[in-house]
């Protein structure tokens, strides 16, 4: 006969009748878990026990979610370079609103504006090296220096840098930032009638540049690969564009990185699907108890319970077609 899920307090009823003398509180369990509502009590039913689990068993689920919870750590990554640029979008799209509902601009609101800019770029491009210098030592540390997905890793940034120049410029402007200067070179301004009819309303509209004289004087290591297409420019070139080109780049990076994760994972995502099968369809979270227990409390008995749980959403992303 096939186990099912047995309540907790269900479970542990013949320990609190000292029907079952051994209880063993932390041999693992297989189970699910409620998800706790403030300002409501949990759904009982749904903390319940499914059997226990072997001590091979147990170190084979430690051993499959600790490599999926490093590959959900290492999505954080770069989830905080796409944020970075949709917030640096996002804060062009305010400045813009700004400046357009108010009628006076002051040197002191320029100056803010400059700061507050500044800092979205940089911010981006602090997350872009770290994503790319975090993926290079994981994929090392995991696969191997001489790894096909090292290997793969180098080939799709080396593609990205030799076939745009905005990731190439962008890759150095982080260096420039570190050590010469802001990225923001300058702020223009423009307001104009609609229609020749005074009486119309008056368009406003902002631009924000680098500045290519700025940015060679006082950085000497662009480089053979950045530095001719840099002097080809104008001397002021408009910011928007070079940060969503970027964006594209990562993801078609990221595209071949979480390929050949999910190849490597496959394995592990097995042994935790074999347990999520054996749990069966539950709207409760799938989890395992490493610690269940039950004691008297000053009125009634109590359960004390740990417990780790199973990463449905990391093996929905990881699950193979």
């Amino acid at each position: 006969m096939a186990n099912q899920l047995i309540p907790i307090m269900e479970y542990l009823t013949p320990v609190a009748l000292g029907i079952v003398q051994e209880h063993f509180p932390n041999t693992p369990r297989l189970g699910t878990r409620g998800t706790a509502v403030l300002g409501k009590p949990p759904v009982s039913e749904d903390f319940a026990v499914l059997r226990m689990l072997t001590p091979e068993e147990f170190a084979s689920y430690n051993d499959a979610a600790d490599q999926l919870a490093k590959f959900r750590a290492a999505r954080q990554v770069i989830e905080i370079a796409y944020l970075n640029a949709k917030e640096f979008e996002k804060s062009i799209k305010d400045i813009e609103q700004s400046y357009s509902s108010e009628a006076g601009v002051t040197r002191e609101w320029v100056a803010r504006l400059a700061i507050w800019l500044n800092q979205r770029v940089l911010n981006f491009l602090s997350s872009m090296r770290t994503y790319l210098d975090h993926t290079e030592t994981r994929l090392k540390r995991i696969y191997g220096d001489n790894s096909t997905q090292v290997a793969d890793f180098k080939d799709a940034t080396a593609k990205e840098y030799d076939g745009h120049f905005s990731y190439r410029f962008i890759y150095k402007l982080r260096n420039y930032t570190q050590h010469c200067g802001m990225p923001l070179g300058k702020i223009s301004g423009l307001s104009k009638l609609a229609t020749p009819n005074p009486d119309e309303a008056i368009q406003h509209s902002l631009d924000f540049f680098f500045m290519k004289s700025e940015l060679l004087n006082n950085f000497s290591s662009w480089g053979k690969d950045v530095k001719p297409d840099l002097e080809a420019l104008p001397d002021e070139f408009p910011l928007r564009g070079y940060i969503g080109s970027v964006v594209d780049s990562l993801r078609r990076i990221e595209e071949v990185v979480t390929r050949n994760d999910k190849a490597a994972m496959q394995p592990a995502v097995k042994v935790l699907q074999a347990f999520l099968n054996e749990i069966g369809d539950t709207k409760a979270e799938p989890c395992v108890y490493t610690r269940l227990e039950l004691t008297m409390g000053p009125e009634q008995w109590q359960t004390n319970f740990d417990f780790a749980t199973i990463p449905v959403d990391v093996i929905a992303q990881l699950v193979e077609a």
